[in-house]
């Protein structure tokens, strides 16, 4: 009746500190459950606002493909987004540039900030999930230290920069340098052809260089597929660093 898509129950029983936490797609029925203990000492609000961050975490990884399905129908509802600037469909991965890569800017990992994807409205939903689980792949490498994503929304916003606007790769640059960065990753996800694609670039700030660019691909409706691609992706972004 409220149009949602999803439904979120969260219950803690009397006398306990044990908390339930459902999420139910209105539509397939599909549901996802998670539960968290919270410190039975009342003035423990510290740690118990990390178990709850923590907890939410874990309930959105457990329901994040279901999420990223959802989006895309949405999406696809809202109808088709060509990518302006396709790269060459034969290559899945190019690593480009030839220079010693940057000093590393925090100890011996250098620091990234990943940008969400750009996409046209419709998808923007879908695109910046894969974003975000294309960072949690890169902090699985051991090899970069990330910006947080609310640090980097914070410093677009106040930059006036909106995802589609860097696509421009020097704006992209201008803001990596506010959030002192050493490299930032951006990328498109959209339609060519028959195809979904997400495309991606890792580029160093001091240089200017695109130290990578790649691409993965799927057939429209099993875009399912880009997620389980994104472990690989994330190796070769990282590769070099």
């Amino acid at each position: 009746a409220l149009h949602a898509d999803y439904g979120l129950l969260i219950e803690r029983q009397r006398n306990s500190t044990s908390v339930r936490y459902l999420l139910v797609n209105i539509r397939t029925g599909a549901s996802f459950e998670t539960q968290s203990v919270l410190p039975a000492d009342s003035g423990a609000e510290s740690d118990g606002t990390v178990i709850i961050e923590n907890t939410w975490k874990r309930l959105y990884q457990l329901a994040r493909k279901d999420l990223f399905e959802t989006a895309l129908r949405k999406g696809r509802d809202a109808g088709p987004v060509e990518l302006p600037t396709p790269l060459d469909p034969q290559a899945e991965t190019a690593p480009v540039g030839s220079l010693p890569a940057a000093a590393p800017a925090t100890g011996d990992r250098p620091l990234l900030a990943v940008y969400d994807f750009a996409a046209d409205g419709p998808m923007g939903a879908a695109a910046a999930i894969l974003a975000d689980a294309l960072r949690e792949e890169l902090l699985k490498q051991g090899k970069v230290l990330l910006v947080k994503r609310e640090r980097v929304s914070q410093v677009l916003q106040d930059m006036a920069i909106s995802q589609l606007g860097l696509d421009d790769d020097s704006r992209a640059i201008d803001a990596g340098k506010a959030l002192a960065a050493s490299q930032v990753v951006t990328g498109q996800f959209g339609v060519m052809g028959g195809s979904s694609v997400l495309q991606v670039k890792r580029i160093e700030i001091r240089s200017h260089i695109e130290r990578f660019i790649g691409s993965t691909r799927c057939p429209q409706g099993r875009e399912a597929l880009l997620l389980e691609e994104l472990p690989a992706l994330a190796r070769d972004i990282a590769m070099g660093l």
